[in-house]
């Protein structure tokens, strides 16, 4: 395939996401998740607060240790303790909610309705979302412990950005695994596959796609990664404030990717493109 004709599909999926975001019940999910994801935050940015101490102090002793448990060193560890939360969350309540927004996404590019719930499938769907998850991050965990032993400089940056690359190709392989289970109930092992078979269909949008929410998520990663400067230099509630911009942007990006790869999924001819 010739690069015009990524540029044209990449439109196609950013024309069906487009027409997705006037259908409530395709944007309500991938909300859900965002409040899901807030919720967590504020969990543990206010671990004292009266009437949650009882369950949020054990749980930030356990993720972030006992320096953790004091001001302002416990908003410093902050990201690192959402992390692990995080990427539970998203294939456990995540993955299937963004499948129930695809699926009522597909209504406006398929013209059919899609009543019955995808409830039967959760388990097909959190299995997905594992392998989903774990794709995504094996190559930038990998990569973050190689650039540890090589110390600064421009070998340790290099083999950070390449770990990037094996997460967004990760991604790639299985991103369309979800989407399969939303539009016609697959099993984790037939969706895992016709993932597969999707992303071999459209190697190029697909990684298009997904370098994009990867800058677009960026700056708020790198921010992070020197909460330590932000809690000494300026406010450290600012570290809170950043994560929870970042969630906002998550959803919008989230959104905009799993409806455009639905589309692909579905196909120009089918969708009147």
């Amino acid at each position: 395939m010739s690069v015009e004709s990524w540029i044209v599909d990449v439109l196609h999926g950013l024309s069906c996401a487009r027409r997705s975001l006037f259908r409530a019940g395709a944007v309500l999910p991938f909300v859900a998740f965002a409040a899901v994801q807030i919720g967590m935050i504020l969990l543990l940015a206010e671990f004292t607060a009266p009437g949650i101490h009882w369950i949020s102090v054990p749980l930030v002793r356990v993720l972030g240790g006992e320096h953790a448990l004091h001001y302002p060193m416990h908003l410093v560890a902050l990201p690192g303790m959402y992390e692990p939360l995080y990427l539970a969350l998203l294939a456990v309540v995540g993955i299937p909610l963004y499948a129930a927004g695809v699926r009522q996404a597909a209504v406006t590019f398929q013209g059919r309705d899609t009543r019955s719930s995808l409830r039967p499938s959760w388990i097909a769907l959190v299995t997905v979302g594992v392998v989903y998850v774990v794709a995504a991050v094996a190559g930038p965990t990998l990569s973050a412990v190689l650039a540890g032993h090589t110390g600064e400089g421009a070998a340790s940056a290099g083999i950070r950005a390449m770990g990037v690359v094996l997460g967004i190709v990760g991604q790639a392989l299985f991103v369309y695994s979800p989407v399969a289970i939303a539009l016609s109930a697959q099993s984790a092992t037939g969706a895992l596959r016709q993932s597969l078979r999707w992303f071999s269909t459209y190697p190029g949008p697909t990684l298009i796609l997904l370098a994009v929410v990867a800058l677009i998520n960026l700056p708020g990663t790198l921010l992070l990664e020197h909460a330590d400067r932000i809690v000494l230099k300026f406010s450290p509630e600012l570290v809170i404030y950043i994560m929870l911009a970042g969630v906002v942007v998550e959803a919008i990006s989230a959104f905009v990717l799993f409806t455009s790869i639905a589309g692909l999924a579905v196909g120009r001819k089918q969708v009147g493109w």
